[in-house]
């Protein structure tokens, strides 16, 4: 289940995917590796395709 932070990374991502992961950390406000394990994630679950 994705919570208002995944659907916020996801939005992020569908403007503009080569941002890193850092920036998308600091305008979710986590770090960046708790963003690239998100994305892992989603990528996972087939909610988006890198």
């Amino acid at each position: 289940m994705l919570n208002h932070i995944d659907l916020a990374i996801l939005r992020i991502l569908q403007k503009d995917n080569s941002l890193t992961h850092r920036w998308i950390g600091e305008q979710v406000n986590l770090s960046a590796l708790s963003v690239q394990r998100r994305i892992k994630r989603f990528v996972s679950a087939s909610f988006i395709i890198m």
